[in-house]
């Protein structure tokens, strides 16, 4: 049975590890060789003693990576991690590898497999290991515009929670994937008017009747962005991906319309000038926002990472079951090859998913 090793996440402020020590006790238990590098799980409150009671062996760095068939991560490897790529080995992670020109070429480089928890996809189009951390980063969108609607950071000074004798608020949401329905059910559920935009009409009709009658649905036009932006307090940028070829949904003019103190959130957080062209820079957890033209703007990626332990047991417990048929699948088990496939991103140092392939065209590869 093949090596397995779960790495310890290097990037700054990310606390967040792939497997718990129950699940290391279940891969143990599948025949797998189980290797965690010290420290991997301290981020989520595990230990390295609980790794080794459920029958891990801890490993420094070097051993890690060096003695492992897979790597198991939750983020895609730094580039201090790059010397250790090589033939043969097969990584899984969160790579969000379209906007990685360096990473995918290092990957194709050294000839290993790559597979991304993202891109795994079942027959009904529905991306089951996206789904906790949407919605985590849904509802945080939510807390986060409450807070930054305070007037000390140039907000409106608007409470969005439902409070006795006073008009609701207005939240407006782009999207109703798994962030956008998380976002529209938390503002609706603290007494906000939600208001959902989207471009397929027929499917809103279906969503409307899940809601509350404080959320409405319109379509995504200019002329309904012009109608509805003044009107609204919170707005949340929700859409699947925002990439260098996605066409703008809002422009600086229309964006303009929207009272002085709205705050604008982008949780997807893609790449290039993307659908919300207007946020023109990318912010953090220590530093949220900034103010622009009177409006507030916050674009963090990874907003989930704010809350390691909550979302590392949502992500693992969705999710384990998941990383099995992908382990199942490298060990030679071809029973769910269509599923995991879809998820595989470079084999033997090829790229092979359309999406990945489209995106190095973009960079001129």
């Amino acid at each position: 049975m093949k090596t397995v090793s779960i790495i310890k996440e290097k990037l700054k402020n990310e606390k967040r590890v792939i497997m718990t020590p129950d699940q290391v006790h279940e891969l143990v238990s599948l025949g797998y060789s189980v290797l965690v590098e010290y420290g991997a799980g301290i981020g989520c409150n595990y230990t390295d003693k609980e790794y080794e009671k459920n029958g891990a062996k801890l490993v420094d760095t070097d051993e890690a990576w060096l003695s492992a068939d897979i790597i198991l991560k939750y983020k895609a490897p730094t580039v201090e991690e790059y010397k250790y790529f090589r033939k043969g080995l097969n990584i899984c992670a969160l790579f969000h590898a379209e906007s990685n020109k360096n990473l995918v070429e290092e990957m194709c480089k050294s000839g290993l497999n790559a597979y991304t928890f993202e891109f795994l996809k079942t027959e009904d189009d529905i991306f089951p290991m996206a789904k906790s951390g949407g919605e985590i980063a849904g509802k945080f969108s939510i807390i986060m515009g409450t807070y930054l609607l305070q007037k000390q950071f140039g907000g409106s000074g608007k409470f969005l929670v439902q409070t006795r004798g006073v008009k609701p608020c207005t939240v407006g949401v782009i999207g109703y994937g798994n962030v956008g329905a998380a976002a529209i059910k938390l503002a609706s559920d603290l007494g906000a008017r939600v208001i959902c935009f989207g471009r397929n009409v027929a499917k809103m009709n279906k969503l409307s009747i899940s809601y509350n009658n404080n959320v409405s649905f319109v379509e995504s036009t200019q002329d309904n962005f012009k109608k509805y932006l003044p009107m609204i307090d919170l707005l949340i940028g929700s859409i699947l991906i925002s990439t260098y070829d996605t066409p703008p949904l809002i422009e600086k003019d229309v964006i303009s319309l929207m009272k002085k103190g709205s705050v604008v959130i982008d949780v997807t957080c893609g790449y290039g000038k993307g659908y919300l062209p207007f946020i023109d820079r990318y912010t953090t957890l220590e530093n949220p926002y900034y103010e622009k033209d009177g409006l507030i703007f916050s674009k963090i990626d990874n907003l989930p990472s704010a809350y390691p332990v909550t979302t590392v047991e949502a992500y693992t417990s969705n999710g384990f079951p998941y990383i099995i048929d992908i382990l199942s699948y490298i060990s030679g088990d071809k029973t769910k090859e269509k599923f995991v496939r879809t998820s595989k991103i470079i084999e033997d140092g090829k790229i092979i998913h359309p999406v990945i392939k489209q995106h190095m065209e973009f960079y001129g590869n």
